[in-house]
């Protein structure tokens, strides 16, 4: 018994010293507010409005090459995709469709796959150089791509120039480093553990939160008004965001007094390096977090065009209004729900016991949805789902207790890098998968969805029991050192 308890407090002697470490290697401001959640929400409001501008004018402009304007607002004007009802009609409008999938997928790729390798360089470099530039240079990057849409929309211009704008927004990494560098603010100031994963996920939440209100006031601007407007608003939105951002975001890392001189091959190795060092209990954990995240962001984040198409398809006939309207009441339920769950129940089930509650939530959701045949189906599925969306927040929770202050840019970097892939490489398969099933299931795709939640469901599984035995391993005191006990969370 002496002998338990003398290492059980040479445990909390040791843990004692790693949170010392921490402290000392925390930013100077660690006390000061920083008002991350009005510079995402600005940002995210001009991004979520943006999203249906671009779906909504897409389908319209296919509609008005097959003669049919206005498709998209469903029966308060020209045509629905219901009142369509002969067989040539309905195959036209699955073409429509096709078309309309087609581009989606086009300009998911023109936006993620650049993204995810410039993020990679940019999360590395902010570890020397501060959070702020690289913050800056997304929110710019997002106005060149508002402006580019005005300017197509105002000339009625070819849609395939829409991807200039996208190309422009995913040079500067876009949402994806938007994403790191205020999540590496976020550890640059909060001690691992409870508090840093209630401000993330708190973050999140009022992204959603942000997003869920933006499309609802775009659910009736575009419904009574044409596309180039809340454009333009939107552009303003962005010039608003970059002047807060720079009075009032301060840079957070103590390194960025250091200039890096490292080549570029160096910044991107270093994003690498995270991920592969060497130490006990430590890559493999990252390497399956960052693969489940992977996943879950996928499943979560690159549907949302197919759902579109979906519920605009037979039996639902859903217009742009209702589309809009619904999307937002959705986002907003699940992020309020999301962070409740989190502030409530993190401390009992810790990370991976949020993740394995979200997967079986989602997992049940998505079958419902792909089964659907009625709206009211629609709803439970949203109901049944409400957690899913903890999923994102407790994956960055988890991989970010794992990596020192110093790594925290370059973790992030992975993750959003990983962020932008899935969103194109995932938008990529549900848009095929789509466009080969709707005429026989359209629902298809939600149950693909499914089997990827179960996937990490299944592997979440694996890191909660591992992560526990190791906790268990550090308590008995086998083999233990600053390192070994720092990678020794709460389950």
């Amino acid at each position: 018994m002496e002998d338990v308890s003398e290492r059980l407090h040479l445990l909390d002697n040791e843990n004692t010293g790693n949170k010392d470490q921490d402290r000392s290697a925390t930013p100077t401001i660690p006390c000061r507010y920083i008002p991350l959640e009005v510079i995402n929400s600005l940002y995210f409001v001009s991004f979520a409005v943006c999203f249906p501008i671009q779906q909504f004018y897409i389908y319209d402009y296919i509609g008005n090459k097959y003669g049919i304007p206005h498709l998209s607002k469903g029966n308060t004007q020209d045509a629905t995709t219901c009142s369509i009802s002969s067989d040539n009609s309905s195959r036209m409008v699955n073409q429509i469709q096709k078309e309309a999938s087609d581009q989606f997928l086009y300009l998911s790729l023109a936006s993620n796959i650049p993204s995810a390798i410039i993020i990679l360089f940019l999360g590395s470099l902010s570890d020397k150089l501060g959070r702020k530039f690289f913050l800056l240079a997304t929110i710019v990057g997002g106005a060149l791509k508002q402006i580019v849409y005005v300017i197509v929309m105002y000339w009625n211009l070819s849609i395939g120039i829409l991807y200039v704008g996208c190309a422009l927004e995913s040079l500067t990494g876009g949402m994806g480093a938007t994403l790191m560098a205020t999540f590496a603010i976020i550890a640059d100031i909060c001690p691992p553990g409870r508090q840093r994963a209630i401000r993330i996920t708190v973050l999140e939440a009022s992204i959603a939160v942000a997003i869920g209100l933006a499309l609802l006031g775009a659910a009736f601007w575009l419904h009574y008004s044409n596309y180039i407007i809340p454009t333009l608003v939107i552009l303003g939105l962005s010039v608003l965001n970059l002047v807060v951002c720079i009075i009032f975001i301060p840079e957070t890392p103590q390194t960025r007094t250091e200039r890096s001189r490292d080549g570029a091959i160096a910044q991107l190795t270093r994003c690498f390096t995270v991920y592969t060092k060497k130490m006990e209990n430590r890559r493999w954990k990252l390497l399956l977090c960052l693969f489940c995240f992977f996943l879950a962001s996928a499943s979560i984040l690159a549907k949302s065009s197919v759902w579109t198409l979906f519920v605009l398809h037979q039996p639902f006939c859903w217009s742009q209004l209702y589309v809009n309207i619904f999307s937002a009441v959705q986002i907003c339920l699940l992020w309020s729900s999301s962070i409740l769950f989190v502030k409530f129940l993190h401390h009992k089930l810790g990370d991976y016991g949020l993740i394995l509650i979200g997967t079986t939530s989602g997992i049940v959701g998505m079958v419902l949805l792909a089964l659907a045949q009625a709206g009211w189906w629609i709803y439970v599925s949203v109901v049944t789902s409400l957690f899913l969306s903890v999923l994102i927040p407790m994956f960055r929770a988890a991989m970010s207790h794992l990596v020192s202050p110093e790594e925290q840019g370059a973790m992030f970097a992975g993750i959003g890098s990983v962020e932008m892939l899935s969103n194109g490489i995932g938008g990529l398969a549900f848009n095929l998968i789509y466009k080969a099933t709707v005429d026989w299931f359209p629902g298809f795709v939600f149950l693909v969805v499914a089997s990827l939640l179960t996937t990490v469901f299944i592997l979440s599984t694996i890191l909660l029991v591992k992560t526990r035995t190791s906790k268990a391993h550090c308590l008995e005191g086998v083999s233990f050192t600053v390192e070994t006990t720092s990678n020794c969370p709460e389950a």
